[in-house]
């Protein structure tokens, strides 16, 4: 699994290998459709229309639009600018929130926060990350693959991306790259301020680990948050629920 969503009573669900697949809430499969191309992310609309992202760098990577009820293809768009698009689409995040009415889109090495209206994305906020954003320059040059931009981000210890976001009326959430690090930045609405954390430490381990995933929950008055973090956690710390706070270093 990709990827999924739950939406009236439907589990749909993005398969890596192609398939899109749509289950009622009793694990009865209803549909199943396979894809032309490999699947990263999905995101329900409305009440009828399904939007799904790429997960590879190709010219053909784009936005497609699908028919909730159906599966139908409706349309396909590219989000970006045609150009840019070979760096924009990884796998392996969900690159959609929504915040009251606004479905919000983010990438996890772009530093820009979109607003997405029809097959139109309005940028909203451009995170600056210390004055260490990538510039321009860097994201216009042709890299041989992934891990050349990872290298020398590192190396030039770039600061860029949002691979997880959420925001609620008091403050925004979300991770970034710094340099080899991921950390995650606390943003305060009412007085404009920020903290950053240094990668997440768990007392039952013995050392700081790094963060794959992280999840956030605003939905009640404790802002929480689960940190993935692959196969560093021995089988007595499988999931670690962190109540945050300003200190949550």
């Amino acid at each position: 699994i990709n990827d999924f969503e739950v939406y009236d009573d439907q589990i749909l669900i993005l398969d890596q290998n192609k398939k899109l697949l749509k289950y009622a809430i009793d694990g009865t499969c209803l549909q199943s459709l396979t894809l032309d191309f490999y699947p990263s992310s999905l995101c329900v609309v409305d009440s009828e229309q399904l939007l799904l992202t790429s997960a590879y760098q190709a010219e053909e990577d784009k936005f497609h639009v699908y028919n909730l009820n159906t599966l139908e293809k409706v349309n396909s768009f590219y989000p970006i600018e045609k150009p840019q698009i070979t760096w924009r689409h990884f796998r392996g995040q969900t690159n959609f929130y929504r915040y009251k009415d606004k479905l919000l889109y983010h990438e996890p090495m772009n530093n820009t926060l979109y607003n997405l209206r029809d097959t139109t994305l309005m940028p909203i906020m451009n995170v600056d990350l210390f004055g260490r954003n990538a510039p321009d320059d860097f994201w216009q040059r042709t890299f041989d693959n992934v891990m050349d931009i990872n290298l020398e981000a590192n190396d030039q210890k770039y600061c860029f991306g949002i691979p997880s976001y959420c925001e609620n009326d008091d403050n925004l959430w979300f991770t970034y790259r710094d340099g080899a690090n991921y950390r995650i930045c606390l943003y305060s609405k009412e007085d404009m301020s920020s903290i950053q954390s240094s990668n997440i430490y768990i007392p039952e381990l013995s050392a700081n680990i790094s963060v794959d995933e992280i999840y956030f929950s605003l939905e009640s008055k404790h802002e929480q948050m689960m940190v993935i973090t692959g196969d560093m956690l021995n089988e007595d710390v499988k999931v670690n629920i962190l109540n945050v706070s300003a200190d949550y270093d």
